[in-house]
């Protein structure tokens, strides 16, 4: 929705070496002599920031930037973003293990298990169903057109797991023609890159399809990591106003722990394996006065985590033993979404999600026993969401709206939004106030014996963001936010004995 933004950003530097003769006299009979015009084009390290018409700034990296950058996976494609950071141990692969492969947004996203940033494939949710925080290693970039990072909580067009959110964009043909690439690299550490897309738009119908692998036996010792990625979309224009659309995404990686340095080695190294299906059914419309969709997902996947018990003596291998923690979580639901033009400045966006997450997670250790859970919860939310332009020599659009959410398993919780926008000539002033939530997950009914699963209260978080832009050129822009952020009724582990338990502020 915000990746059609194109070179609009894009710096260029222009070295201009002009006609010169001979310094002192001119010379008689001597032709001048011409330099021809250079002019070199950089990509900036992202495509844009946009102010949305609800006063919150949001960061685009498009297409160019992510291929500029010769990123591999999400952290690398937004490794240049201000105010978000990665937590990642491999080359080639997160491992997704302990805190390995976590997205931090302004601070938030510590929390694992459990997360409060949200990770999303064409708006539709992509995490862990039992842990419900997300992983790198299932988040491929390859198909993405484009990323949008949310910095500021979004409570009513994202709802829960939204402190901050990264939705990526993925690719499809727009016109009529195809495209393609094969790319091949080879590198350090035995590191080896391959990616094969093609697109294709001919009438009403339009495909493409990207599949990736990538390896590395990594920077030190048991640092190997392994990631294959495939994307298929197929559409077709059922009219001028419907379109209909079906996506398909499969990962696998396995990727192993290089564990803290000086940490004695294994007798085989700690892995972090996924797998992970989604599907996504689109059913969208676009006319003069409204605009939507209504989209069916189902998405299956399974993490097993092998790691190694110390019975004994640490750093004497001689009386450990391997176990494996292993998850099969499956999430399904569906999202719709409509937008109405009241008039030629104003509109209001309604819609309903309805989603399923969770799994069955086991763990067996040898000389412990076994642990075992299987559990999902649902979200049943509608929401609205209006906004309106006034105004001739500035342009201000204030914005309200407002989120109900049914948890069958947490309660209901209600999140909204208020928001400024003004705009004049090269300058935007925007404020945007949230108030918004976040689940406990099934994790809750898997840590320290289930006391928490049903028990525990959403978190909140009260958003309060005042931002200042000015475009002081075609290629120049400059962009100041102040914020703060209020988390209460945390999500913490208290001891003793170690449970979970809501805190203060």
């Amino acid at each position: 929705m915000l990746a059609d933004m194109r070179r609009g950003l894009a710096g260029a530097l222009v070295v201009v070496l002009f006609c010169a003769t001979a310094i002192g006299e001119e010379t008689p009979g001597k032709a001048e002599e011409c330099v021809e015009i250079i002019e070199v084009v950089a990509t900036p390290i992202v495509q844009g920031t946009l102010v949305s018409r609800y006063g919150d700034s949001v960061v685009i990296v498009g297409g160019e930037q992510i291929s500029a950058q010769n990123a591999s996976d999400l952290a690398t494609a937004l490794s240049r973003v201000p105010g978000v950071t990665f937590s990642r141990h491999n080359l080639v692969g997160a491992y997704g293990g302990g805190d390995g492969g976590a997205i931090y947004i302004r601070g938030h996203g510590s929390g694992r298990p459990g997360a409060n940033i949200g990770t999303l494939v064409d708006g539709i949710p992509k995490f862990s169903g039992v842990w419900t925080h997300p992983l790198l290693d299932m988040l491929p970039i390859d198909a993405a057109n484009a990323i949008e990072v949310y910095k500021s909580t979004q409570p009513v067009l994202l709802g829960n797991m939204s402190f901050g959110a990264v939705n990526m964009v993925p690719k499809r043909m727009t016109q009529e023609g195809s495209e393609g690439r094969v790319l091949f690299g080879f590198g350090s550490y035995n590191t080896l890159t391959g990616i094969l897309e093609h697109g294709t738009k001919t009438g009403p119908y339009d495909w493409y399809f990207v599949g990736s692998h990538r390896n590395s036996d990594g920077h030190r010792e048991d640092a190997g990591g392994i990631v294959d990625y495939f994307y298929g979309r197929a559409g077709y224009d059922i009219n001028t106003i419907w379109h209909m659309s079906l996506q398909l995404h499969h990962s696998n990686s396995t990727v192993e722990d290089p564990e803290a340095l000086g940490t004695p080695a294994f007798f085989w190294p700690e892995r972090f394996i996924t797998r992970d299906e989604k599907s996504i059914l689109t059913f969208e419309n676009k006319s003069e006065k409204t605009s939507g969709h209504i989209k069916f997902y189902h998405d299956k996947g399974l993490q097993n985590w092998e790691q190694w018990n110390d019975n004994g003596t640490p750093g004497d291998l001689t009386d450990d033993e391997p176990f494996a923690s292993v998850t099969n979580y499956r999430n399904y639901g569906v999202r719709a979404r409509q937008v109405f033009a009241l008039s030629p400045r104003s509109e209001i966006v309604v819609g309903v999600d309805h989603d399923v997450s969770g799994g069955h997670f086991i763990e067996e250790h040898p000389s412990v026993g076994l642990l075992e859970t299987d559990e999902r919860v649902r979200n049943t939310a509608p929401y609205l969401l209006l906004s309106s332009a006034y105004g001739m020599d500035w342009d201000v659009i204030p914005s309200t709206g407002v989120r109900w959410n049914n948890n069958d398993t947490f309660g209901d919780e209600m999140g909204w939004q208020a928001g400024l926008r003004a705009s004049r000539d090269n300058l935007t002033i925007h404020t945007h106030f949230a108030h918004s939530f976040n689940y406990p997950g099934v994790y809750t009914a898997v840590m320290f014996g289930g006391t928490g699963f049903g028990t525990l209260e959403p978190e909140i978080i009260d958003h309060l963001e005042i931002g200042f832009e000015y475009k002081s050129s075609q290629v120049v822009k400059y962009n100041l936010v102040f914020y703060r952020d209020e988390v209460d009724n945390g999500i913490k582990v208290v001891a003793p004995p170690p449970h979970y338990e809501n805190v203060g502020t």
